[in-house]
């Protein structure tokens, strides 16, 4: 796994596509080179999925281990494999059954969405319930990205819902 874009270096998420695989095939998948022990994948958290067929994100997998392993290998560009001892990095290991109906599965720590979808999403937001929520954009990611920060105020909400009761 590569360093995240926008970071100083963190490995913590993946995304990928499988494609012409055998069907009904379980596969043994490692994704080496995590920098955070403390990911959901330590409390039962399983594998987001979306295939073919389904079309719709969902938590799958088998076998789920999340540890930090005593050696890391993988293959290079050519096919040679290439092992290390690393004691800084930790392994995701899961299992998948392929089912025959698919042409293809995306995998993901995730489900995936943009950043540009997370802000229109909260503009859109923002201005239907503006009576009772406001939004400030002072956080920043640590790629320097702006974090938006919803505030639902409950004495609004109350204010609101007591002006339609007495109507």
């Amino acid at each position: 796994m590569r360093v995240d874009s926008n970071t100083k270096g963190h490995t913590c998420w993946f995304f990928f596509k499988v494609t012409q695989f055998k069907y009904n095939q379980t596969v043994k998948f490692n994704i080496y080179n995590f920098s955070r022990q403390d990911l959901m994948y330590n409390s039962r958290y399983k594998i987001t999925t979306f295939t073919s067929c389904r079309k719709e994100w969902t938590q799958e997998g088998k076998s789920i281990v999340f540890d930090r392993p005593e050696r890391c290998c993988y293959f290079d560009e050519n096919g040679g494999a290439c092992c290390f001892n690393r004691n800084d990095a930790f392994c995701l290991s899961f299992d998948y059954k392929f089912n025959p109906h698919d042409e293809y599965v995306y995998f993901a720590y995730c489900i995936q969405y943009s950043y540009s979808y997370m802000l229109n999403y909260v503009e859109e937001i923002k201005t239907k319930h503006k009576d009772f929520m406001t939004v400030s954009t002072d956080n920043r990611s640590t790629g320097g990205l702006k974090i938006p920060v919803i505030t639902i105020d409950n004495h609004k909400c109350e204010q609101l819902y007591l002006e339609q009761y007495k109507r």
